[in-house]
């Protein structure tokens, strides 16, 4: 029988969360550079009390910094390897082993939802189906905070290069489907969704590295 693209996907990333679990340089990354970052914007646009989902959490280090104040952190990711990771975050309140297009959440009962280097690697229809479920789970008002991969950034530009010159096709995550190419790009794929207010940063916070996508209900 033919492997479903959904098991060979979730396949692929326990496969990499194994191998990647304790590479010192991208725990450092995570930790001491997305970790800022996560936590400046979560800050800025969540409130200090609710419930906050983070939709593909992988290891969760780049959580490991928000101020919890009174806030319920729940961390969802369809790898049970990724969510073992996770569980050395103490800031999580919650685990949940499920895909993000089918939140296990009622609808508008979620105060804040975020997640890093998740959404590149969806297809266009994946996108549509977890920006739709985002939407039907956050309460009215409150926002996503999605840290989206460019094309542009440092690190792609470099191993691009490298790919060309040697002709090879190496990778440091899987398959990336829907890297951003600018502001206008991440603007346009929420302007095609019920979300509103969209904000969009490329900022030093983060070494340049994504797009931040702040979008409300």
């Amino acid at each position: 029988m033919r492997e479903s693209a959904g098991k060979m996907a979730k396949r692929h990333w326990d496969s990499y969360w194994i191998k990647k679990e304790d590479n010192p340089l991208f725990n450092f990354y995570r930790k001491q550079i997305f970790a800022r970052a996560v936590d400046y914007y979560i800050n800025r646009y969540f409130p200090r009390k609710g419930v906050f989902v983070e939709a593909g959490c992988g290891s969760g280090q780049t959580s490991s910094r928000i101020s919890k104040h009174k806030r319920t952190l729940i961390a969802v990711d369809f790898s049970a390897v990724a969510l073992k990771g996770a569980r050395k975050n103490k800031k999580f309140d919650r685990l949940i082993q499920a895909d993000i297009s089918k939140l296990p959440f009622k609808s508008n009962s979620i105060d804040g939802i975020w997640n890093l280097g998740v959404m590149e690697h969806l297809t266009e229809k994946e996108i549509k189906k977890a920006l739709d479920e985002f939407y039907r789970v956050l309460k009215k008002d409150r926002h996503i905070i999605l840290f989206w991969a460019t094309k542009i950034t440092p690190y792609q530009l470099c191993l691009d290069s490298y790919n060309r010159l040697f002709k090879k096709n190496f990778q440091l995550f899987p398959d990336e489907h829907n890297r951003l190419v600018s502001k206008t790009h991440a603007r346009k794929i929420i302007s095609k969704t019920r979300f509103k207010g969209c904000s969009v940063f490329f900022s030093w916070r983060d070494l340049f590295t994504d797009i931040v996508i702040v979008a409300r209900k």
